[in-house]
């Protein structure tokens, strides 16, 4: 359904998802990336809030349906238990790769990207960027607006280079619901 409202994404896309805090953002995107690995899209995912264990066993319990809060207080009961492994055996081997480098600007992605192997030499086509305001900028600027503006500009001219979709999550304050 999504894909139909968006007619699909194209490589020089830069996409930002924004939502405020705990709204599902990095979820969501963890979604895309699980379905866009099992179209067989290569997908990196930079994480500068979240480390990638995290990342990966967010990725698993979504998958298998299985409750991260049991996982996480290391007391799975057998169903859930069952469900993370069929979770695994599904994920395991998809393309997609999470870094969680932190203090990462555009050009540390740049080269974070040239560098990332993926599964069978699979090429990145779709890379997420959780989130956006973490990213530092590449040059200093009077406000933080601009320097968050010269980020998108940056991620923008990176997805036309490298002709990959960049999805940039972005954390919208509550301020703006006044």
């Amino acid at each position: 359904l999504l894909d139909k409202r968006l007619i699909g994404f194209e490589p020089g896309d830069l996409v930002i998802i924004g939502g405020r805090s705990g709204m599902g953002k990095s979820a969501f995107v963890g979604n895309l990336a699980l379905n866009m690995g099992r179209a067989g899209y290569g997908v990196a995912i930079l994480s500068l809030e979240m480390m990638r264990k995290a990342n990966v066993r967010r990725m698993l319990c979504a998958d298998g349906r299985a409750s991260s809060s049991q996982l996480r207080a290391g007391k799975l009961d057998l169903e859930n238990y069952r469900r993370l492994v069929a979770a695994t055996e599904r994920v395991d081997g998809l393309p997609i790769a999470i870094d969680d480098g932190k203090g990462a600007g555009v050009t540390d992605l740049r080269a974070r990207l040239r560098r990332l192997t993926m599964p069978k030499g699979q090429r990145v086509s779709v890379v997420a960027v959780d989130y956006l305001q973490l990213l530092r900028p590449g040059r200093r600027a009077g406000n933080r607006e601009a320097e968050v503006s010269g980020i998108a500009r940056d991620l923008k001219e990176l997805a036309a280079e490298l002709g990959v979709v960049i999805l940039a999550l972005s954390q919208i304050v509550r301020g703006v619901e006044g």
